[in-house]
C-alpha cells in the first residue's frame, strides 16, 4: 500500500465528523416536540488487495432516522395540543398547500383560527359541513385546514315540535275572535322568503272535564357562542356551546407508511413518502392498526442524551486518531521529497 493510500484512508475518517454532526443536531433538539433522533452508520470500503500488498479503502457513512421509535407523552394545559398514541402521523400542509406527515402536535390557532404547529405547518382534516366524512385511503383529497374559530354564534332552525295537555271539554267552543275571547291584532302576513314549515305533533292532547293546560317543545337552537373545542380519541373535533349542545366540526385522520424510518425528512419535523418508505395510507384513528389521538398532550423527543454524549466522545477520539494517521503519512511524504532533493 502506498503512503498516498494511507493518507486517503485517514481522510475518509472524516466520517466521524458526520457522527458529530448528527450528535449535535440531536442534542440541540432534545426538547423539540415530536423530534426523531438521527444517527450516522459507518460501513467499510474495501479495495482489492494482494497477499503482499494491502490497499486501504476507508469508511463510508449513511444517516438513519428513528422515526418509528415513539416517545412518552407530556400532558399540557392546552386543548389544541395533540399527541398520537400508537402508529400514525398527523397530515399537515405548508403555506403553499403541500401535504406532509408529522408527529409534532403542538397546534395553536393562528390569526385566521387555523390550527398551526410551532414549525408553521397547518393541521388538516375532513369537514362535517356535508355530514359525516369518509376517508380517502390512498391520498389527501378532501382535506382542509382545521379551523376552530368559525363556529361562533350558531342557530339551528326548528323543523319539528310537539304539544301536549288538555282542553276542558266543558268550555265553550270558540269559533272566532270577534267576541273578544281571543286578542285581536293586525298581524303582518308571512311572505314564500320568511315562511318556515314546522311539523307539529298534537297527539298528546286530551279533552277532559278539567282545566285546560298545554306544554310544548321544539327542536332547533337559539344563538349560542362556542364555549370550548374538544378533540376526541377518534379525531373528531367538536364545538361545545354555552347552551350545553355540541356540534362535530372536523375529523382528523392519521396516515402511515410501511417503513416510517425511510421517510424523506424535511425541516420542522415533517416527512414525505418515497419509494423506500412505500406509499401513504390514510385512515381514521383507532382503525386499520392506527393509534388514537390524545388531546392536551405532546409527544416528546426520542433523543437519548446519555447515548449522544457517549457517541460524541467516541467520535472525538476516532477523529483525533485519524488526524494522527494523516499527520504521520504527511511526515513520511516529506522524507521522500527530501530524498529527491
Amino acid at each position: 500500500m502506498s503512503l498516498f493510500g494511507r493518507m486517503k484512508a485517514a481522510v475518509s475518517g472524516n466520517a466521524q465528523a458526520n457522527r458529530l454532526s448528527t450528535v449535535s443536531d440531536n442534542i440541540a433538539n432534545s426538547s423539540t416536540t415530536g423530534c426523531k433522533a438521527s444517527s450516522t452508520s459507518l460501513s467499510s470500503l474495501v479495495l482489492p488487495s494482494a497477499a503482499s500488498s494491502y490497499n486501504s479503502g476507508g469508511v463510508s457513512t449513511s444517516v438513519q432516522y428513528a422515526i418509528s421509535q415513539q416517545e412518552d407523552l407530556t400532558y399540557t394545559s392546552s386543548a389544541t395540543d395533540m399527541a398520537i398514541k400508537g402508529d400514525g402521523f398527523f397530515i399537515v400542509q405548508d403555506a403553499s398547500g403541500t401535504p406532509y406527515l408529522t408527529r409534532a402536535g403542538d397546534f395553536a390557532p393562528d390569526s385566521n383560527g387555523n390550527l398551526v404547529n410551532a414549525a408553521g405547518y397547518t393541521l388538516t382534516g375532513y369537514s362535517y359541513d356535508s355530514g359525516a366524512p369518509s376517508v380517502v385511503v390512498n391520498g389527501f383529497d378532501g382535506l382542509v385546514p382545521v379551523n376552530t374559530e368559525t363556529q361562533g354564534l350558531t342557530t339551528v332552525a326548528s323543523t319539528t315540535a310537539s304539544l301536549s295537555g288538555n282542553l276542558n271539554s266543558t268550555s265553550d267552543v270558540v269559533t272566532s275572535n270577534s267576541s273578544g275571547d281571543l286578542p285581536s291584532k293586525n298581524l303582518a302576513p308571512v311572505t314564500t322568503d320568511t315562511k318556515q314549515t314546522i311539523a307539529v305533533d298534537m297527539s298528546g292532547f286530551s279533552q277532559l272535564a278539567s282545566s285546560s293546560a298545554a306544554n310544548g317543545n321544539a327542536d332547533g337552537r337559539a344563538p349560542s357562542p362556542v364555549k370550548y373545542v374538544t378533540t376526541g380519541t377518534d379525531g373528531i373535533v367538536a364545538a361545545q356551546y354555552e347552551d350545553g349542545t355540541s356540534k362535530s366540526l372536523y375529523q382528523i385522520p392519521l396516515a402511515t407508511v410501511a417503513s416510517p424510518d425511510n421517510l424523506t425528512v424535511f425541516s420542522g419535523n415533517v416527512y414525505s413518502a418515497n419509494d423506500q418508505s412505500s406509499v401513504t395510507v390514510t385512515g381514521f384513528p383507532q382503525s386499520s392498526g392506527l393509534g388514537y389521538i390524545q388531546s392536551g398532550a405532546l409527544e416528546g423527543s426520542n433523543v437519548d442524551l446519555t447515548g449522544e454524549l457517549t457517541t460524541m466522545i467516541e467520535a472525538q477520539k476516532s477523529y483525533t486518531t485519524n488526524s494522527k494517521v494523516f499527520q504521520t503519512g504527511s511526515d513520511l511524504m516529506d522524507v521522500l521529497v527530501n530524498q529527491v532533493r
